[in-house]
């Protein structure tokens, strides 16, 4: 029974001992208790934050795609550009070989398409202005024709080419069949800017006046061909257009 009291008092020395283990058990468990609080409130900070970043990279990347447009959209600009640009070169008269160049790029299937106005891509086809204005010489050379005949001799020949020069002629969209009557309606047409109807005159004349005004008639079919051929690209490229915004 001595013994009793000293167990008892070893007993409350392991037990303080243990109840002072315990406090700093707690204190530790409440120090990570609070560091986790401020750990979990740096993490809601940091999402937050990434969450707001996120908002403002999506929000700038709207605004560059509705300020760059979708890719088909650049393309079917980029076929705008090249056809506006290949007919404007086209109607000054000059060289449009890149113009050409830029439109096969941008359609490739329509390459074969384009083949006839490469022939006259790299000098350009005269202006439709240019040829009105240069027919003037033309259709004198061929009403100087038109006065000569093949069995008159030199004199009468050079008479004849004179006399043309200081004829007046009436240009007059008429159905006369005569020579004079249809470069008559010829000159008419040219004057009024009708090249196809001028044309269509040209190969009413007789073969020796075609063939004073053979040059001036090819840059005119030239210039006729191109004009019909870019307007029908221009025309397939504005359809494409409106169908693909649909």
């Amino acid at each position: 029974m001595k013994e009793a009291p000293t167990q008892l008092k070893d007993l409350s020395s392991q037990l303080a001992v243990t109840g002072s283990k315990v406090d700093e058990a707690l204190a530790q468990i409440g120090k990570l208790t609070a560091e986790q609080k401020v750990l979990e409130g740096k993490i809601e900070a940091l999402t937050q934050s990434t969450a707001e970043t996120t908002k403002q990279m999506t929000a700038r990347v709207d605004r560059l795609e509705k300020a760059l447009g979708t890719a088909s959209a650049q393309e079917r600009a980029a076929r705008a550009i090249a056809i506006a640009s290949l007919r404007n070169a086209v109607d000054s008269g000059d060289s449009y070989e890149a113009e050409l160049a830029a439109v096969e790029a941008v359609l490739p299937n329509d390459a074969a398409e384009l083949a006839p106005l490469k022939a006259s891509a790299a000098t350009g086809i005269p202006s439709s202005a240019a040829l009105i204005a240069g027919f003037g010489q033309v259709a004198r050379d061929m009403s100087a024709v038109s006065l000569t005949s093949e069995n008159d001799d030199v004199v009468d020949r050079l008479f004849s080419s004179a006399k043309s020069l200081v004829s007046v002629r009436t240009p007059n969209d008429s159905e006369g069949t005569s020579s004079s009557a249809v470069l008559g309606t010829m000159e008419a047409r040219v004057t009024a800017g009708d090249l196809a109807g001028a044309i269509k005159a040209y190969d009413a004349l007789p073969e020796p006046m075609q063939k004073v005004g053979a040059a001036w008639a090819e840059q005119v079919k030239a210039r006729l061909a191109a004009d019909e051929l870019v307007k029908k690209i221009t025309a397939q490229v504005l359809k494409s257009l409106v169908s693909e915004n649909k």
